[in-house]
């Protein structure tokens, strides 16, 4: 973890090098919560600068966790040792009653035998199995942080002013009527000086206009315009010069005197979508671009919080209230805005609104310049936003803000609609998205070779393509070649680093994925694409727990995203972590609808995993058409996800002799359609089926050799055709790549393989220890097709029925 400079808060872990592993798990889980920790095994490393290092954060730190096992029983000697002398020290300074110190015994160390210091004993003792964190000691460490309130002090406030005689006199007389003494002797009466009416005059507009400004600033977003004319010349006209300069320099003095005062200490911010004012409606695409560029240039500025782009764009058009706006997206300030583009004129109109209040914190301040001045406006406007919330830009974020992506707006156009093509339409057909969007890239590149961020598009898009339709060499080459050229023009950029990072991750170099993951946890910590990156690193090395923190840690930052939520839903199951799961689903339903039935399907299965309830699922299903049963892709899929886990084996069938026209059959639902033959004693009807499928799916694992769902299906396509030894070789490639979990849970590994192959023992183990692990769910597993030859047979049946099997894990 960096050297951060804020320590408040923060957790202090202790342990012998031996324990690492266990340390790096408690560590993922409480930062998986947001909790700051001081974990790195990478900094073990002596030396004056690092004791001195130590010694501050033992003695800045919030809580000591010293963790206590059979190895550090075992060394006598070590440097933890020296650091929980530090921390008891500490604890001899501090109030009695405070808990500072908290011990973790990560096996079965006896408090009677530990070598500890002795103020160890006099407290309680967390165990903590192999270091797994559970969701109490989480809570009780999330509890002890929480700091109790203190008074605020009263300021110095400056003596009031002289009231004047008619107010004075009348405050003397609601005194002496709460009291109950004699009013004072009435003063000779003296007309109202000229003054006073002009005073309460002032005071009576002052709060009229603070009251239409509040309430025309908490309208739904919808019904707030800005108010600029129709043409950019007859704005000219009307925002004339004053003596403090251009109307577009400075903020109406008006408007100056309603801009309420951010609070110091949160500078977390939402953009929402631009509004396009251009006479020409075509002109959509420059205004999200507009928009997204201005928000990448915010998320350069690591002192902000910034909620990403996916996240926000769900309320284009909304009517929601500023305040609800912020509350959904957790931040305090939300920025709305406009752009209006006119021949080679451009205007952008922003205004940063306090989201507790609705009080505007920058007043609505319009941009009128050349369309050449664009980049320059905005990192003007992210300067501006920065300054008001007094956040901190370093000389490199400074520099990073003031280069401009590319001098030529013809390129600048064409990458703009290629983003735009691929934002938009990628959820739908996402292969005719990119096959589009390239072209536009390559033309922009012609126009300006130097532009890294569509050179940065380009391999993106040919790593899409690559994962998901072309898994050849030559298309793994273009996307590096594109990524590489990215990151020689721009070689700070963080999402440039992020997607090299899933580059090398998704083609299994994982020494340069580390490099590179590493690159982007220093320069860019608090970025969502930096925490799914990390999460998918994670994943992809079979850290689960971890990635999980990961994913938490995004969604916090991007909460609205729809890869984040999968990624960590998917996470949340296989955890078993159901009560959040489904808490997930019901927050993101209404703003991130699935897009089709099998991601309905998906978020259904949560309550069946959880607790054996398939009524959500049943009726997802029962809302497919009897026509898109017979012709729609998706659908289908939907359909033998569901009849595999739940063991029908006549609807499978009906589905293998009702195949969509002109799409052909993937070989792992090959596998399923002859499971439920040989289930129906047709093993005639299985085996060419099987065949097909074996040669299927060795030929995809041609061009997908790390394909482990693909090996588990073909070693199981071989056992179910009788080909034990082929089946196990299968196996063994399976075993050497990555373990990437899913979220349907369906029991096709090594304990599906063994029950076909006819091994109950290995079968039964291995399912004891998946289900021990969360990789595999009881619900599921009692009537999958996968396990149907251990159905029935008592020890399968005591697995599914323990309690244990089914409890959450963290």
């Amino acid at each position: 973890m960096p050297d951060h400079a804020r320590t408040d808060g923060e957790v202090f872990l202790s342990y012998a090098r031996e324990d690492a592993d266990a340390a790096r798990r408690i560590a993922e889980a409480l930062r998986g919560f947001g909790i700051e920790v001081w974990f790195d095994q990478n900094e073990l490393r002596g030396g004056d600068a690092w004791d001195a290092m130590i010694r501050k954060r033992i003695k800045e730190c919030a809580l000591f966790l010293p963790i206590i096992s059979a190895q550090t029983q075992a060394r006598a000697e070590g440097y933890f040792r020296r650091e929980w002398k530090l921390a008891v020290d500490r604890s001899h300074d501090m109030a009695a009653g405070r808990a500072f110190i908290i011990p973790v015994v990560i096996d079965d160390t006896t408090e009677a035998a530990a070598e500890v210091p002795e103020e160890f004993l006099k407290l309680q003792w967390t165990r903590l199995a192999q270091g797994e964190p559970t969701p109490d000691f989480v809570a009780r460490v999330k509890g002890l942080l929480a700091k109790p309130r203190r008074p605020a002090l009263k300021p110095d406030l400056p003596k009031p002013p002289t009231l004047p005689p008619m107010l004075k006199q009348a405050g003397l007389a609601r005194k002496a009527a709460a009291t109950g003494a004699a009013p004072a002797a009435p003063q000779k009466k003296k007309g109202v000086p000229a003054w006073v009416w002009v005073l309460i005059a002032i005071l009576v507009i002052s709060l009229g206009v603070f009251i239409a400004w509040n309430h025309w600033s908490a309208k739904p977003v919808s019904e707030r315009k800005h108010a600029e004319p129709s043409t950019l010349a007859s704005a000219s006209a009307v925002e004339t010069k004053t003596a403090a300069g251009p109307a577009s320099s400075a903020p109406a003095a008006e408007a100056a005197a309603n801009v309420a005062t951010p609070a110091k200490a949160d500078k977390s911010i939402a953009v929402l979508p631009f509004d396009n004012m251009s006479d020409n409606k075509d002109n959509a695409f420059f205004a999200d671009g507009v928009h997204e560029d201005l928000l990448t240039d915010l998320t350069k500025i690591s002192d902000l919080k910034v909620i990403a782009r996916t996240s926000v764009m769900e309320y284009r058009g909304t009517t929601k209230k500023i305040q609800q706006i912020a509350r959904e997206l957790g931040v305090t300030y939300v920025l709305e805005g406009s752009v209006r583009r006119a021949g080679n004129k451009v205007r952008i109109v922003c205004q940063l609104i306090d989201g507790r209040t609705g009080q505007h914190v920058l007043a609505p301040d319009p941009y009128d310049r050349d369309l050449a001045d664009i980049f320059a406006i905005q990192s003007e406007v992210a300067k501006s936003i920065a300054a008001k919330l007094e956040a901190a830009i370093s000389p490199g974020e400074k520099a990073a803000l003031d280069r401009a992506p590319t001098t030529n707006l013809t390129a600048y156009d064409l990458y703009l609609k290629a983003r735009e093509i691929w934002r938009r339409e990628a959820t739908g057909n996402r292969r005719e998205a990119i096959a589009r969007a390239q072209p536009l890239l390559e033309s922009a590149l012609q126009y300006d070779p130097n532009f890294a961020l569509a050179w940065l598009e380009l391999g993106a898009d040919h790593l899409g393509v690559y994962n998901e339709f072309d898994r050849s060499p030559a298309r793994a080459a273009q996307a590096k070649a594109a990524l590489d050229t990215a990151a020689s023009l721009d070689p700070g950029n963080g999402e440039i680093i992020g997607m090299l990072a899933n580059y090398y991750i998704d083609t299994g170099d994982q020494v340069k994925a580390v490099e590179e993951t590493t690159r982007l946890k220093q320069l860019f910590p608090r970025q969502a694409f930096t925490l799914a990156v990390l999460g998918h690193q994670a994943t992809r090395l079979g850290r689960h727990a971890e990635a999980l923190g990961y994913y938490r840690q995004a969604r916090t930052l991007d909460p609205l995203n729809p890869v984040i939520i999968r990624g960590l839903l998917i996470r949340l199951v296989n955890r078993r972590q159901y009560e959040e799961a489904e808490s997930l689903v019901r927050e993101s339903a209404e703003l991130i609808p699935p897009a089709n039935v099998l991601e309905s399907l998906e978020r259904a299965m949560i309550a069946h995993s959880a607790r054996n309830d398939a009524r959500a699922a049943e009726a997802v299903l029962a809302s497919i058409s009897p026509e898109a049963r017979l012709t729609d892709p998706v659908a289908r899929r939907a359909l033998t996800t569901w009849a595999i886990r739940c063991g029908r084996a006549d609807e499978l069938i009906w589905m293998a002799e009702h195949p969509i026209a002109g799409r052909p059959v993937a070989g792992f639902l090959q596998v399923g359609f002859a499971m439920a033959y040989k289930v129906k004693g047709l093993p005639g009807k299985a085996r060419p089926l099987l065949e097909q499928a074996q040669a299927r799916l060795a030929a995809d694992l041609n061009d997908r050799p790390e394909s482990r769902d693909g090996w588990t299906n073909l070693a199981l396509a071989r056992a179910l055709l009788g080909d034990r030894s082929g089946a196990l070789q299968a196996r063994q490639m399976k075993l050497q790549q990555p373990d990437t979990g899913n979220l349907f849970g369906q029991p096709n590994g090594d304990e599906a393989l063994y029950a076909w192959l006819g091994d109950k023992e290995e079968a039964l183990a291995e399912l004891g220890r998946k289900l021990a692990t969360g990789e595999a769910n009881v619900h599921v597993s009692r009537r999958s097709l996968f396990l149907q030859p251990l159905q029935g047979d008592p020890r399968f049946e005591a697995l599914l029925a323990d309690p244990k099997n089914n409890a959450p894990l963290f």
